[in-house]
C-alpha cells in the first residue's frame, strides 16, 4: 500500500531536519556544535563540583553534630553527677573538677555555636566591620590574659613580644582583631604538646600604616597539602577522619574572611613536626601626632591583666538592681551574682512591671541604681518597656540582657535608650564590669551613697 501524500511530506520534513551527531548530512554550523558540546562540558563539570561539594557539606554537618554532642554529654552527665550525689559523696576536689568540666565544656559548645553563626553572616554577605580607636597594649594584653589560661593547662609558654615602637592607639575594629588573634593563638595551642607559642606584635609604617601580628607555635606542623586547605571552608574535613584534635576546622575560615574584609591577610609557614607560623597583617588608621611607645611589652606587664590573682572584693556594695527577666533560671543566676558582688536586687517578670516600679520609684526619690532588662519578656518586651521609660523622662541607666550579640544588635539597643548591653550566656566578670562601668559614667568621681541606701532610708 502506497504512502499517503501527507506521511511523505512528513517523512522529507524529518530528513531534512538537522543532525546534532555530527554526520555530514547536518546544517547545524560548526561552531555552534562545539558551543553545545563546550557547554555540556560545563554543566558536566558543574554537577561534579556540587556533588562534591554536598560531599563535604554532609561532612561537614555529621562533624558540627559530633563537635556539639560531645561537650554536651560532658554536661549533661556530669550535671547528673553533681544532681545524684548532692554534697555528700564527692570530694571537695571531685566537686571541682565536675564543675570545671561542665565549665570547659559549655566553654567550647558556645564557641562551636558562634563559629557557625558566623560562617553564616559571611556566608550571607552580613558581616559588617566597625572600625573605631582602640589601645593595641591593651588588645594585645587581654588576648594574653584569655589564652595563658588555656596555655597553662597544657604546661606551655606563651608569652608576647613587641617590635617597638608601638602606636598607642590605632583605628580599626578591635572586635574583630581580637577575634583573629583569639583563633590564631587558641589554634596554635590546640595543637603544639610541647614547647610554647609566641605572639609577636610590630607596626608597618609607610604610605599605607599596617599592624603585623605573628604567632608561632612548636607543634606537630602541616603538610603542604594541608596548607593548601587550610582556610577552606570545610577544609578541616579533607584530611585524616582520625584526627585526634578534632574541631570543627571553621576558626581559620573565618579568620581569613575576617582579614580579607578589613583589607589584609593571613599567611602560613610549616614544616611537619617542627612547628607553624601564621602571620596576619591588617591596615589601620593611626591619628595624627599620637605618641608611639618605646617599651609596649612593658605596659602591657603592667596592666591588671597580668595579675592572675582574681577580685575577691564585693564589686557592687550597696547597688540597688531592678531586674527584669521572665526566665526563672536565668533570674536565680542573675540573683546569685549580683547579690555576691554586693548589690541588692528586685526582680519582676515583665517589662510592665519593671516600667511601673522604675517610676514609681523614681518619683518617690529613691531610684533604682540601675535597671536589668532582657529583651524578649511577655506582656512588655524589654526593648517596649526602656522605650516607654525614656519618653517618660527616666534617666537612670538601663541595662539590655540579650541572646543577641551582633554589632547591629549592639547598636539596636543603644538606639532604644539602653546604656549598655550583656549578652548571654552571661559571664559574671563582664557583668559585673558592665555594671561597674555604667554606675561610674553616671556618677563619676563621686561619693555619693548608692540609690540601694536611699530606699533603706526610705523605708524600703
Amino acid at each position: 500500500m502506497n504512502p499517503r501524500p501527507e506521511n511523505q511530506a512528513t517523512n522529507q520534513g524529518c530528513a531534512s531536519e538537522p543532525s546534532y551527531g555530527g554526520s555530514p548530512r547536518s546544517t547545524v554550523p560548526s561552531e555552534e556544535v562545539q558551543a553545545l558540546r563546550d557547554e555540556r562540558a560545563r554543566l558536566l563539570a558543574k554537577i561534579k563540583h556540587l556533588e562534591s561539594s554536598n560531599h563535604y557539606l554532609s561532612d561537614f554537618i555529621a562533624s558540627v553534630s559530633h563537635e556539639i554532642r560531645t561537650p554536651m554529654t560532658a554536661i549533661i552527665g556530669f550535671a547528673d553527677l553533681l544532681y545524684e550525689d548532692g554534697d555528700i559523696s564527692l570530694a571537695p576536689r571531685q566537686r571541682i573538677q565536675t564543675i570545671d568540666t561542665i565549665q570547659r565544656n559549655s566553654r567550647y559548645l558556645l564557641q562551636v555555636i558562634n563559629d557557625i553563626l558566623d560562617v553564616s553572616k559571611i556566608e550571607a554577605g552580613r558581616f559588617e566591620i566597625h572600625p573605631g580607636e582602640f589601645s593595641l597594649v591593651d588588645l594585645v594584653a587581654d588576648v594574653w590574659s584569655l589564652m595563658s589560661v588555656r596555655a597553662r593547662s597544657k604546661d606551655l609558654a606563651f608569652d608576647v613580644e613587641c617590635v617597638d615602637p608601638l602606636p598607642e592607639l590605632v583605628v580599626a575594629d578591635m572586635t574583630r582583631v581580637k577575634q583573629i588573634l583569639i583563633n590564631l593563638t587558641g589554634n596554635a595551642i590546640k595543637f603544639t604538646e610541647d614547647g610554647g607559642v609566641r605572639l609577636i606584635t610590630r607596626c608597618l609604617s609607610g604610605a599605607e600604616n599596617a599592624i603585623q601580628f605573628t604567632v608561632i607555635d612548636t607543634g606537630v606542623g602541616m603538610t603542604k597539602a594541608q596548607q593548601d586547605e587550610l582556610f577552606d571552608r570545610y577544609g578541616q574535613f579533607h584530611g585524616d577522619p582520625n584526627d585526634r584534635y578534632g574541631g570543627t576546622g571553621l576558626g581559620l575560615y573565618i579568620s581569613q574572611r575576617l582579614a580579607n574584609l578589613m583589607g589584609g591577610e593571613i599567611e602560613v609557614e610549616s614544616t611537619v613536626g617542627k612547628g607553624s607560623m601564621f602571620r596576619t597583617t591588617l591596615p589601620v588608621v593611626i591619628p595624627q601626632g599620637l605618641r608611639f611607645l618605646q617599651d609596649a611589652r612593658a605596659a602591657m606587664v603592667g596592666r591588671p591583666d597580668f595579675d592572675s590573682k582574681p577580685n575577691t572584693d564585693k564589686q557592687l556594695p550597696g547597688i540597688s538592681v531592678l531586674l527584669a527577666e521572665d526566665g526563672v533560671d536565668n533570674r536565680r543566676l542573675l540573683q546569685h551574682i549580683l547579690t555576691k558582688a554586693g548589690a541588692t536586687l528586685e526582680m519582676v517578670e515583665n517589662g510592665k512591671e519593671a516600667v511601673d516600679l522604675a517610676l514609681q520609684a523614681d518619683r518617690d526619690g529613691r531610684p533604682y541604681d540601675v535597671v536589668m532588662m532582657d529583651l524578649q519578656m511577655p506582656v512588655m518586651d524589654g526593648l517596649q518597656a526602656t522605650r516607654l521609660l525614656r519618653k517618660e523622662h527616666y534617666r537612670g541607666p538601663i541595662i539590655a540582657i540579650t541572646a543577641h550579640s551582633a554589632e547591629s544588635d549592639a547598636r539596636y539597643c543603644l538606639d532604644a535608650g539602653f546604656d549598655a548591653h550583656v549578652c548571654k550566656p552571661i559571664d559574671k566578670a563582664k557583668l559585673l564590669r558592665t555594671v561597674s562601668k555604667i554606675m561610674k559614667a553616671h556618677r563619676p568621681g563621686t561619693g555619693a551613697a548608692p540609690a540601694a541606701s536611699q530606699r533603706a532610708a526610705g523605708g524600703e
